[in-house]
């Protein structure tokens, strides 16, 4: 079965925009396009919404090597990290992730006066969280971390 599906006004202005479509030609002999648009980029792509924010900072003094949560990934939402910077620590930490069953997978570790900034795709779906370990050092009780990241709806 067949179905037509009609898109808003601004998803089409923004593919209008970034193919450069035009009314008229401006050669004589360019290619015509119908006035149906066939997709072929990802729409996904389009749909996404790219944001950097900062956690409040946190105490990671206590007892070394407890998971402390800094930005979980809402119900709604799916998110891609592309880059993180946390504080210095004077304590050993790591940034690990965590899925809603309590899995863990870390992505990187500083050692004693370590700062962890890097820029990498890491995929977080809906519920994960991105945290850091205590240090179980008494100067480590002012750490934040930021991330950059696109958002998509689900």
């Amino acid at each position: 079965m067949v179905q037509n599906l009609w898109a808003n006004k601004a998803i089409i202005s923004r593919i209008i925009q970034k193919f450069q479509l035009e009314e008229r030609p401006r050669e004589p002999d360019s290619p015509l396009f119908l006035q149906t648009l066939q997709p072929v980029t990802s729409i996904d792509e389009l749909l996404k919404t790219t944001s950097l924010i900062k956690s409040a900072s946190k105490d990671l003094s206590a007892g070394a090597g407890t998971y402390t949560v800094y930005h979980t990934t809402p119900a709604t939402e799916k998110w891609t990290i592309r880059g993180w910077s946390t504080d210095t620590t004077i304590g050993s930490t790591q940034l690990r992730l965590r899925t809603p069953s309590g899995q863990f997978f870390p992505l990187e570790a500083a050692a004693t006066a370590g700062k962890l900034t890097h820029s990498e795709e890491v995929y977080m779906p809906p519920g994960w969280t991105i945290g850091l370990l205590t240090t179980g050092n008494v100067a480590d009780t002012d750490v934040d971390l930021t991330i950059l990241y696109d958002k998509e709806d689900v």
